[in-house]
């Protein structure tokens, strides 16, 4: 007696009891990434930029409070910022976080740090 049994199709037209993905699946899958991930971009762009903004400030402030040593030590603000080098780990003073090049200003009577940078030049 033979006994013919008839297979049948699932919801994406896959045949029961067969393994592996269907094209209409992996499309699905891949859209679903996209989606995730065009979302996910913008905001990590946004924190890392956020964080380098801050490690800016932090190095202005590291600038000010080795100025602010420099005074105790000399009874006199610094003329300029490479006066400031023995006041940093390994004698250098803190670079941007962004690549560029920094310009930085000390107030002769306050110590004030202000700062300008420009887009380091691409070689």
């Amino acid at each position: 007696m033979l006994r013919i049994t008839k297979k049948v199709k699932g919801i994406f037209g896959r045949i029961k009891g067969e393994r592996g993905f269907t094209l209409v699946e992996l499309l699905i899958v891949l859209a679903i990434i996209g989606v995730l991930a065009s979302i996910a971009v913008p905001s990590i762009t946004k924190a890392v930029n956020s964080a380098k903004e801050k490690a800016c400030q932090a190095n202005i402030m590291a600038i000010e409070a080795a100025a602010h040593l420099y005074y105790v030590d000399n009874n006199t603000y610094p003329a300029k910022v490479e006066d400031l080098k023995d006041y940093f780990k390994d004698s250098e003073i803190p670079e941007c976080p962004f690549g560029a090049n920094y310009e930085y200003k000390i107030d002769s009577t306050t110590g004030e740090v202000t700062h300008s940078h420009t887009p380091q030049q691409s070689q």
